[in-house]
């Protein structure tokens, strides 16, 4: 199996695939004479967890972003109350020393403090968004994409991707055979390419229309 069979396939494809594979391998291992045709297994759905391991999933990521977050703005206010106490007031005698300078520390601190910022910022949105859709796994993402788009653009009915294997292969084949500075020839290729799917998607349309 290949890589994309095997973590990047929908679940109800991946299920169905590894409840088919021992039999395949039992079938192979056996004498041709004795062997009896492989049954066709029904669609099976994915192991969608529990509602208890969801909720902590959701949350797990919403609190790890906010004690993020309350970490970077402690740390924050320590470094400038400590920067803060370097600056000399106003009335300081201009024979007293200046405080030492350390360009490249301040700068490290600076680029440490803004990642972990910005990281528990995203990590408290994506944890409030996933509590607000209810999405807990990837299983969850498709769901809203066959939703939002009106059917099943992951093969259909435990299909194996066929239009999308083909536009993988014909991008492939696109890739090796033509060099990065081609580009108006891929953007021609890729019209052409956009246009027969869209006229072969229309005729079977039509097709299902007179059934």
């Amino acid at each position: 199996m290949t890589f994309y069979d095997t973590y990047l396939s929908p679940g109800d494809l991946r299920a169905r695939r590894s409840a088919l594979t021992p039999r395949q391998t039992l079938h192979s291992t056996a004498d041709k004479s004795t062997q009896t045709p492989p049954q066709i297994l029904p669609n099976l759905a994915p192991v969608r967890a529990s509602p208890a391991t969801r909720a902590t999933r959701q949350n797990a990521l919403f609190l790890t972003g906010l004690a993020g977050l309350s970490l970077a703005a402690l740390l924050t206010r320590r470094s400038l109350r400590a920067k803060r106490l370097l600056t000399p007031s106003t009335f300081t005698p201009s024979n007293a020393p200046l405080p030492p300078v350390e360009a490249g520390l301040d700068a490290f601190e600076a680029l440490s403090l803004a990642t972990l910022s910005t990281v528990s910022v995203f990590a408290t949105g994506f944890g409030a968004a996933a509590m607000w859709f209810d999405i807990a796994d990837a299983e969850d993402l498709r769901e809203r994409v066959r939703w939002g788009v009106g059917f099943d653009v992951y093969g259909g009915e435990g299909g194996d991707g066929k239009v999308d294997r083909e536009i993988e292969e014909w991008a492939r084949e696109v890739m090796e055979k033509r060099s990065w500075t081609d580009v108006e020839g891929m953007k021609e290729e890729v019209v052409g390419k956009l246009m027969e799917i869209e006229a072969r998607e229309r005729d079977q349309g039509k097709g299902e229309g007179k059934r």
